[in-house]
């Protein structure tokens, strides 16, 4: 009988969004205080708009988090699982190997047969995107790993590390 491993649950840092939101306040204040003063009253008005909806944003995600409990990626022995949005899954199975496309981003190289089959389902804006993803990162499809509770070089190797136990042992 195959022994299991431990899955691995990644929550976005309360710390870091906390200190997004913020941010998010302060540039809000700011463009609040130049608005009063009749200064730039269209920029101003943008950056209410946008730093201010974006701290509320984060305010929600960050308040979903607590209550829910939901992790935004689990790794488990046999694929890693993300919540974001809509959510995904990506099967051991399926890769050659993990790296990082950028300080933010890990890149996911799937084997050939699979890769070549992900771009045929696609649909014409998906192929777009994902020919632009495989010329900026390396590979078509990336996970986001900023603002975790694990670093991404980190991540990106425990991923790594599953994957070879996957091949060395065919679980």
């Amino acid at each position: 009988m195959k022994e299991s491993l431990e899955e691995i649950w990644v929550y976005h840092s309360i710390w870091k969004t906390l200190l997004t939101i913020l941010v998010g306040v302060l540039f809000t204040v700011s463009s609040i205080i130049m608005l009063i003063k009749g200064k730039t009253v269209v920029l101003a008005w943008l950056s209410i708009l946008f730093f201010g909806g974006s701290a509320l944003v984060m305010l929600y995600l960050l308040l979903k988090q607590l209550i829910t409990h939901r992790p935004y990626m689990i790794i488990g022995d046999q694929s890693v699982r993300v919540f974001d949005g809509k959510g995904y899954e990506v099967s051991f199975a399926d890769v050659e190997d993990f790296f990082i496309a950028s300080n933010d981003t890990i890149g996911i190289h799937y084997k050939n047969e699979v890769e070549a089959t992900k771009m045929e389902e696609a649909s014409t804006m998906e192929r777009i995107v994902r020919k632009l993803n495989k010329k900026v990162s390396g590979s078509q499809e990336t996970m986001t790993a900023s603002g975790l509770t694990i670093k991404p070089k980190v991540l990106c190797a425990i991923m790594n590390e599953r994957l070879q136990l996957i091949k060395k042992h065919g679980r």
